[in-house]
């Protein structure tokens, strides 16, 4: 039996070893081995040239084997082979293109797991691996994908992905010292205690420094505040000039009301910022006077609050408070939904042991799942999420 015609350059890279299951009739099936030392040979199963006896199948492209995985001219393809017209030729999947940025295939779509494997082949293919892994395993464990996706990029400090707002072009002691300029010794040891603290757990928001620096001009409240936010580990999700723009409400008021309004309110701090911004507010005398509704925002249902299913416990908030609650442990946007929560959608939590895991944002009119998310709007895992639909498929609310 001669072997089908094998249509590959002899110049062109070698793919990984494959062998190919060609039936000639229903009890005649001729396995053909391509070997990547470059032999071709039939039905032997081991290479007769280099020893070899490990062979990729079609299931193996189909099911995305990780060592198919191969970085090639700043693309991440698995190459494989294929029958056409009694001939053997070779076919590429596109997954990954790299240029000056990472661009995820249009045709060929991966899990996020796959997509981490595929970064980390681009950064040990650019000799990065080890000096970036710590960051991409942070990143990884808080299921930050799309910053996995700056990895690969000539960043000038990849700690900055694990902050809440990056930039690839400057680096932590650049952004520090023009944030810092201007300020005493004791400000900047605050200030870098408070940072060492958050970035050691893996994310680090910087909105807060930026906020209690900006708002205050006393150096003993400014230290003192920032010593307190840190150790009450408050977030702001906001951009900055939404946070610029509250700071020049704020500086109505001289800074010992501030400090006392901070101190007081400080669990409330995202409400009253959204309300700001959401509401032309004129400054009263008292800056708490400022706000309309100061008290929380209760919700009342007319069916139960919480569920029992499977391995989650699924709530519903019951007041502002404990929606904004969701918003700090996930570190996302939901305090913005503090005003419009139960009227057209409801933001139920997902919990496992006590633990917020999940959010999702369900239509009461619609009944079913606008959106569902994790940890800094990351996917939820397949398995995870399957269980959720499965839950809000079968929920019955008026």
């Amino acid at each position: 039996m001669t072997i089908l015609k094998f249509i590959i350059s002899k110049k062109r890279r070698k793919m990984k070893s494959f062998v190919v299951d060609i039936p000639k009739s229903p009890s005649n099936i001729i396995n053909h081995y391509l070997c990547e030392c470059g032999n071709r040979f039939i039905n032997k199963n081991r290479c007769p040239k280099c020893g070899n006896d490990k062979f990729f199948t079609y299931k193996d492209v189909k099911n995305l084997n990780k060592e198919l995985f191969e970085i090639k001219n700043n693309e991440c393809i698995i190459e494989y082979p294929v029958v056409f017209n009694q001939k053997i030729k070779i076919e590429k999947k596109v997954f990954v293109k790299k240029y000056d940025k990472l661009i995820i295939g249009k045709k060929e779509k991966v899990d996020n797991e796959t997509l981490a494997y595929i970064i980390k082949l681009f950064l040990i293919t650019q000799n990065e691996w080890k000096s970036k892994r710590k960051y991409f395993y942070k990143l990884q464990k808080q299921n930050l994908f799309n910053r996995l996706l700056y990895l690969p990029l000539k960043l000038k400090d990849p700690e900055m992905l694990l902050w809440y707002i990056f930039h690839s072009n400057i680096t932590k002691e650049e952004y520090f010292n023009k944030l810092l300029k201007n300020e005493p010794k004791s400000i900047k040891k605050a200030v870098f205690k408070n940072y060492k603290k958050q970035i050691s757990k893996g994310f680090y928001n910087q909105l807060i420094d930026y906020f209690l620096i900006k708002v205050f001009k006393n150096i003993d409240y400014k230290r003192e505040m920032i010593n307190f936010f840190s150790n009450n580990e408050i977030d702001l999700f906001f951009t900055y000039e939404s946070i610029d723009s509250f700071i020049k409400f704020l500086k109505n008021y001289d800074d010992k009301k501030i400090f006392k309004f901070l101190k007081k309110y400080y669990q409330d701090l995202t409400i009253f910022i959204n309300r700001y911004l959401q509401h032309n507010l004129t400054p009263q005398k008292e800056i708490i006077d400022s706000f309309y509704n100061i008290n929380p925002i209760n919700y009342n249902y007319n069916f139960p609050i919480q569920y029992k299913y499977k391995k989650f416990i699924i709530k519903l908030p019951k007041n502002s408070i404990e929606l904004v609650e969701y918003s700090k442990k996930l570190r996302n946007c939901l305090s913005n939904y503090t005003h419009i929560h139960n009227s057209k959608s409801l933001i139920f939590g997902i919990f496992i042991n006590n633990k917020i895991k999940y959010a999702v944002n369900f239509d009461k009119n619609q009944k079913e799942i606008i959106e569902a998310k994790g940890f800094a709007n990351s996917e939820i895992p397949k398995n995870d999420f399957l269980i959720i639909k499965e839950f809000f498929s079968n929920l019955n609310i008026a």
